[in-house]
């Protein structure tokens, strides 16, 4: 529940058309079909605590991932939502809600530069190396950062206390 809740509402993504999102939920409905090609696809519905969508897994990516797609499962979704008669997502990668590990965003703003608040952030990085991505937004612009930390309470509240609550998202 709390890993879905800092996803992307599949209520609200109609107005996401065109752009990459991820989306959490369960499994209610696998439809598998055979391509011309013989390839393997799938028709998935995903449902979350609001609403539910369909989501297209082309045969490359069920190849990859149809060990994660059963009834009742709950996954990611990350993928594009498209409008072609019936809003929809185009999957590009699906992750088992139990080894998800959310991409953490920061803001750094120019109150913190002047309080060096980048050594103490590299503090934290070092001290606790992980599997969460990173990514530093400075001056409007955002980058991805070569370093994982951990996911855990205390890393989470070390950073707020350090940027602020509202400069450190998790997605």
């Amino acid at each position: 529940k709390e890993i879905i809740s800092r996803l992307t509402p599949i209520k609200n993504i109609l107005s996401k058309v065109g752009k990459k999102i991820k989306i959490g939920g369960t499994v209610t409905d696998i439809k598998i079909f055979t391509t011309k090609k013989g390839d393997l696809m799938a028709f998935v519905m995903l449902e979350d605590f609001f609403a539910n969508i369909k989501v297209t897994i082309f045969p490359q990516i069920f190849s990859k991932y149809k060990n994660l797609i059963a009834q009742d499962e709950i996954i990611i979704v990350v993928g594009r939502v498209e409008n072609n008669n019936s809003i929809q997502i185009l999957a590009d990668e699906i992750i088992g809600a139990k080894n998800y590990l959310p991409d953490i965003y920061l803001t750094v703003t120019a109150e913190h530069k002047k309080i060096f608040v980048s050594e103490r952030l590299m503090k934290i990085f070092v001290e606790n190396k992980g599997g969460c991505q990173v990514y530093l937004n400075e001056s409007g612009k955002w980058k991805r950062l070569d370093k994982k930390i951990s996911y855990d309470k205390k890393v989470i509240r070390q950073l707020k206390d350090l940027l602020g609550n509202e400069n450190v998202r998790i997605y």
